[in-house]
């Protein structure tokens, strides 16, 4: 067995060295420390961590919504398209001799009332789409549809709060139905 250590009186210990320390004078703090350690800490930027991630990244997102616009502008023209081409489509899949008796019979603005019908099935709030179909199908002399479609045309516009377009429908009924009853049948 090692003999044991026999304390140095020379020898400072742990205990002997903190004693000194509490022994001495506190220092002085200068006026200044607080603002220099204040002025220290590095500014943060504001907003958080959840503004720091839209920040890293707003371009992934900008892009991804872009493409999204793109995207559905790409489907609306297509859709817009394809069903534009349908009725040419299906007139040129019918035979000849039907093909050159439907042009003789039909005037050329039947193809603004097909345009205009489907716009109104596409959109039924849609007021100046209901009054140009019932001008169009006023100018084929279809006078009881022309009608309903400016009766549609004007409660459309009422309902949105068109005063101005439900003004001139009206005016138009008017006049559509003085011509309408001066008219003789045969």
């Amino acid at each position: 067995m090692p003999p044991s250590p026999v304390p140095d009186p020379q020898r400072l210990s742990l205990e002997s060295l903190e004693q000194q320390l509490r022994a001495l004078p506190p220092s002085e703090v200068p006026g200044t420390l607080p603002s220099k350690l204040i002025a220290a800490i590095p500014a943060t930027k504001a907003g958080g961590a959840a503004a720091t991630g839209i920040i890293k990244y707003w371009p992934w997102v900008a892009g991804v919504g872009l493409i999204c616009i793109a995207a559905s502008g790409v489907f609306y023209s297509r859709h817009m398209l394809w069903n534009s081409n349908a009725p040419a489509e299906s007139k040129q899949n019918s035979g000849p001799v039907e093909a050159a008796t439907s042009d003789k019979k039909v005037p050329a603005t039947s193809k603004a009332v097909q345009k205009y019908e489907q716009i109104v099935s596409v959109d039924p709030y849609n007021a100046d789409a209901w009054f140009a179909l019932a001008k169009a199908q006023a100018d084929l002399h279809r006078s009881e549809d022309a009608i309903a479609s400016a009766q549609k045309a004007l409660d459309v516009a009422r309902s949105r709060n068109r005063s101005d377009l439900a003004g001139t429908i009206e005016t138009w009924l008017q006049s559509y139905g003085r011509t309408q009853s001066g008219r003789s049948t045969p």
